[in-house]
């Protein structure tokens, strides 16, 4: 059974909502002619947004008596209970993000949807198709930068490519189509929330200005206090026609509210988008025309990555672009530019059979062989990385 409350937060018995979402999910759910003791071993509920729940220990305790129950909760679920026996019984899961081998098996299987018959010429098309969409990929997630800044679920890989294959035919730039790429997944989650049409500036406004909120204060996320601060800020400087409570609810998809009720956005990307385009927009004002200059002359921290990439991306600004191209003349401004004379390549010429056969593979192998060991390299990096990040974490 699923069962999700997180409008009324659960409140009552725990067992009516599942009886209740039996009789609409199944036919002839009907509690009446139904033998509680034999029907309750066969039910699974599955809790959606349990962490939002009220008296979530009681419900737990009610929970007790499936054999099987399944809770989604956020990441400081287990922070909030008191009685630590009470979740005792239950294994924790987490949903993992796709390796760079599983990115590859799932492009691939995007690319390999046909009927026709592959030739080897055809092959190789594939292959530089599939690479093409991996490189797209990584850019969008982050991944050629740092850690990265949107997780690498299926959701948001496919978005990524339907987005790119739709924008990449009406526009001739690739950074256009890239860019294009995070604000339609935006504006996907606000219209399947029913945010209306005319309604997508109110949202894109607060978002940018809770953003700059956010960072002003330096914090990924704030306290209900700071919110209420905000939301005050907010209301002496714009009209809002929209109810409060609606509309962090309709945002729940982009701002995440723990169960300490802290407000953040759910994932970097949404962050780092709102925080270009507050910049953006205010770039005649001189604090905010000095915090770019600061952002783009720090571009060894990845944080001032992101933003300068959705700066880009936000506005043709000459001061921007002007600001980016100093930074970049300044990064390589001690190295001369390379030209390929003889005396600079000399060196592979000397080195030119050692460097033919440590690039090339065997001639036994195949693309895909060399594919996988290749693969295999970065998952084992990745996950380097991330036992890394967990050691840190646990210091």
């Amino acid at each position: 059974m699923y069962v999700s409350d997180e409008k009324n937060q659960f409140k009552g018995k725990i067992e009516k909502r599942i009886l209740t979402s039996l009789r609409k999910q199944y036919e002839g759910g009907d509690i009446g002619q139904i033998d509680r003791k034999r029907i309750i071993p066969r039910i699974i509920p599955i809790i959606d947004d349990f962490h939002f729940a009220k008296d979530r220990e009681r419900h737990i305790k009610d929970l007790s008596k499936y054999p099987r129950c399944i809770l989604f909760v956020d990441d400081i679920f287990c922070l909030n209970i008191e009685d630590e026996k009470l979740i005792g019984q239950f294994s924790h899961f987490k949903i993992k993000e796709l390796t760079s081998y599983l990115i590859y098996r799932f492009i691939k299987k995007w690319v390999g949807l046909t009927d026709k018959e592959i030739d080897i010429y055809k092959e190789i098309d594939t292959y530089k198709d599939i690479d093409q969409k991996i490189e797209i990929i990584k850019s969008v997630l982050g991944r050629n930068i740092d850690r990265g800044i949107m997780p690498a679920y299926p959701f948001f890989i496919l978005s990524t490519i339907v987005n790119y294959e739709t924008f990449s035919s009406k526009f001739d730039q690739e950074i256009t189509s890239q860019g294009h790429c995070y604000q339609a997944l935006i504006y996907f989650y606000l219209g399947r929330h029913g945010v209306r049409v005319d309604e997508i500036d109110t949202y894109m406004n607060f978002l940018t200005e809770f953003a700059s909120y956010i960072y002003r204060e330096e914090k990924y996320e704030i306290s209900p206090d700071n919110f209420t601060s905000f939301m005050e800020l907010y209301l002496e400087k714009y009209n809002l026609p929209i109810n409060q409570e609606i509309l962090i609810e309709k945002l729940s998809p982009i701002v995440s509210v723990d169960s300490f009720n802290n407000y953040s956005f759910k994932y970097p990307y949404f962050y780092y988008f709102f925080v270009a385009r507050y910049l953006v927009e205010n770039i005649e004002d001189n604090e905010v025309e000095k915090e770019i200059k600061n952002i783009i002359g720090s571009l060894h921290v990845a944080k001032n990555v992101y933003i300068a990439v959705f700066m880009a991306h936000h506005s043709r600004n000459t001061k921007i672009l002007g600001e980016l191209e100093k930074s970049a003349e300044h990064s390589f401004n001690e190295y001369k530019p390379v030209t390929f004379v003889k005396d600079e390549v000399k060196f592979f010429d000397e080195q030119e059979k050692i460097i033919v056969k440590a690039v090339l593979p065997p001639a036994s192998t195949t693309p895909e062989n060399e594919r996988m060991k290749r693969l295999k390299i970065e998952d084992e990096q990745e996950q380097h990385q991330r036992d890394l990040e967990k050691k840190r974490k646990s210091r």
